[in-house]
């Protein structure tokens, strides 16, 4: 029931499932694991990060926890930590496209654009990732980040091919017209509403974000500022563009 209610963005009850759960069987790793998801998801990085120590002690060769806790620990900013826990699982498996992603999310927000952008090119690469869209969607962003005047490369917009983005119901190929300049930022946030509160808050923290790299690209910080704003106050501090935003924030107030 736990997994059910997590699929429902009702982590509160998720966890107190998978609580109920550990204690009727104390060396459950899922429900460890799966708890740490749910806490990471309310933004709760310090309880994921333990939990996610508990399942990786009672079973370390499982690559997708060390790879959540790389996340959470990204979150928390001990960059260290996370390079560690993403080394590992990396180690565990070699070809793990979402060990590359979610490494590129953490270099990103540490502000290493050109391994983050070689980390997403290793994902794209591997030959059974098929969920390849966020990934190649944030290599455009790193171009961009480190200036490249062409910042959609053929590679990064394979993922896309056949998909105009410019109607509703493909959401991250709408992200990428907007990247390429095939529809405006009033035309993306007209894509961004739907019927479902839910999914409306969603695309509005990924739509704010990619908008922001673009006014600050071009030098509208302002713009930028309050685009990013409006991504974190969507208050989803486990989605990466969340993350990306507040880490954008940091520079700008350090002027960087």
């Amino acid at each position: 029931r736990g997994i059910a209610r997590g699929q429902i963005d009702d982590f509160i009850g998720a966890i107190e499932d998978y609580s109920r759960a550990i204690a009727l069987q104390p060396a459950f790793v899922s429900a460890y694991a799966n708890r740490g998801y749910a806490r990471a998801a309310l933004g709760e990085f310090e309880a994921a990060i333990h939990d996610y120590d508990a399942a990786i002690q009672l079973d370390p060769g499982r690559g997708v926890i060390w790879i959540d806790r790389a996340v959470a620990r990204a979150a928390r900013g001990d960059e260290a930590a996370a390079e560690s826990d993403f080394a590992q699982a990396l180690s565990l498996a070699s070809n793990d496209s979402i060990a590359y992603e979610n490494r590129a999310g953490a270099r990103y927000d540490r502000g290493d654009f050109a391994s983050s952008l070689a980390d997403v090119k290793n994902c794209l690469d591997l030959p059974f990732n098929t969920d390849r869209d966020y990934a190649a969607l944030l290599g455009i962003v790193c171009r961009i980040r480190l200036g490249e005047p062409q910042p959609v490369t053929p590679e990064l917009d394979a993922p896309f091919k056949n998909r105009s983005g410019k109607a509703k119901g493909d959401w991250p190929a709408s992200l990428a017209a907007f990247l390429r300049g095939d529809i405006t930022e009033e035309e993306l946030l007209k894509l961004r509403d739907t019927a479902d509160p839910c999914t409306t808050k969603k695309q509005t923290c990924e739509a704010s974000f990619y908008v922001g790299v673009v006014h600050l690209a071009a030098g509208d910080l302002s713009e930028a500022k309050t685009r990013f704003d409006t991504c974190v106050a969507q208050q989803l501090p486990s989605f990466w563009e969340h993350m990306h935003a507040l880490a954008e924030l940091k520079r700008m107030n350090r002027g960087k």
